[in-house]
Order: structure tokens, then sequence, then C-alpha cells
């Protein structure tokens, strides 16, 4: 299973892209940097999109990805939970700002296909096995994990805050990639917007190592570039202390299961 990490920040510049994750160039994992990472032919290849909840940062190329598709008469299955998608669907392709992709061009076959789906129940998604899992955010989110049919797996956290790990009873995964958004000294601000900084995941991956009895290879991701230096700083430290692998994830980068 490739992994290849297309946005990694929550801001896009001339260098960031916004979270954004493709697994074997077939099934993604939000599009906030899907559609502007790929080119025309490499978008077609993209068979479904699971999305972790509504923020702009993980949506953002939606609208592109459904207009190349009602152009080439393809169909993008999206999956997401009722109120993710009920959120897109009355504020992005709503036919105001932008048009009904999941009618166009025919109802029959659309340009979007929405699938619904629940936490804790594993769906068969372009056959990987998905569990999403309940994120700790301000909107509807979740995580997920993907494990391949020959048993590799990774955990996308999407954006979540602290106390998300006590609901990760039942996955496994190899690979934890998470959401660091913040350097330390914003801590109570990142509890606030359901967001982790370096010290409130060291408490997280201790309850992990402590339910689990393992810690996986982490890779954070959800980045604010104005403070990437601060949050690698703080992060080598909790590295050292936790004796864990820990990187933060940037744009372009390819892990290998």
């Amino acid at each position: 299973m490739e992994i290849k990490v297309l946005g990694a920040h929550n801001l896009e510049s001339a260098t960031t892209k916004m979270v954004s994750i493709l697994v074997d160039d077939v099934l993604a994992l939000d599009s906030g940097g899907l559609a502007s990472s790929l080119s025309l032919p490499q978008m077609e290849k993209v068979t479904s999109l699971l999305i972790t909840h509504c923020h702009f940062d993980h949506v953002k190329d939606l609208a592109n990805l459904a207009l190349h598709r009602a152009f080439n008469s393809t169909t993008l299955n999206l999956y997401a939970t009722p109120d993710t998608i009920r959120s897109i669907s009355t504020h992005i392709l709503n036919g105001t700002t932008y048009p009904k992709f999941n009618e166009i061009p025919t109802p029959e076959r659309p340009a979007i296909r929405y699938h619904p789906l629940e936490p804790f129940q594993a769906m068969v998604i372009d056959g990987y096995t998905v569990l999403a899992v309940p994120a700790k955010h301000p909107t509807t989110a979740v995580s997920y994990q993907v494990t391949s049919k020959e048993g590799k797996s990774f955990l996308y956290s999407g954006d979540t805050g602290p106390g998300c790990v006590a609901g990760w009873v039942g996955i496994s995964p190899q690979v934890l990639l998470m959401d660091t958004t913040f350097p330390d000294s914003f801590t109570d601000f990142a509890i606030q917007m359901g967001h982790m900084t370096p010290g409130l995941l060291k408490k997280e991956l201790g309850e992990f190592s402590r339910l689990k009895k393992y810690l996986p290879e982490i890779v954070l991701i959800h980045l604010m570039p104005q403070y990437e230096g601060q949050i690698r700083e703080e992060v080598a430290q909790v590295a050292r202390e936790l004796e864990a692998r820990i990187v933060l994830a940037y744009e372009g980068m390819q892990i290998c299961l």
C-alpha cells in the first residue's frame, strides 16, 4: 500500500497545500489539495473519496473534482457521515454556490455519488476495509482506519483534539497520520478549536500505548506553516521522551506499507 501526502497543511500558499491523502492512486482521504496536486489523467484514476468533515480545508478541491467528472462521464464515490454529506449538499454542491453534481449530468450517472457511513461500521471500499471512528472537533468529524487486503493499515485522524484515543479501541494501525496543528504556546486555543499540539499529542500517544501496548510510526499532518519550526522542535522532545518515531508530513511525502 502506497500512501501519498498531497497536502500536509491547513493553509494553502505557494509551497503548502491543504490536507489530502492518496492511497495507491485510487482512494483519496479529504480533498483540500487533491485536484491541485494531480494531473487530469491522475484525477480520473481516483474512484473513491473519504471526507472526514465539512471544513473548507478538507473539501476545497471537491468542486473541481466534481466538474471534471461531469465532463468525462465517470462517477466519483464520496463517503462521509450523513451530517457531512448534508453540509456538502447544502453549502457547496447546492445548485447556487456550485451545481448539484450528484444530479449532473444525469441522476442515473452523476459526477458525484454520496454514500453515507457510520462510525464503527466497517465498509469495503475499492478493496480496502475502511473503519470510521469519531474525532474530537467542533463539527461532526471522523478519523479513518484504512486496511489493505494484505492487512497493512494506517489511521488518518483528520482534525481532532485531545480525548480521541479513547474511541480507538478497535483499531491497530501500523502508521498514524495525526493532526498536530499548533505549537504548545497555543494549547488553550487548540483545545477550543479541536486540534493538537505536541504536548497534547504526547498525552494521546501515552494513552494509545497504554491501551494498545505499542506505538505505531507517527506522521504529523494539518500543520500550521507559520509555526512549523516550533512544532518540529517540540515534537523532537516528545519523540525522545516516548522513544517513538515521529516525523512531520510534507507535500509529496510517500509512505509504503
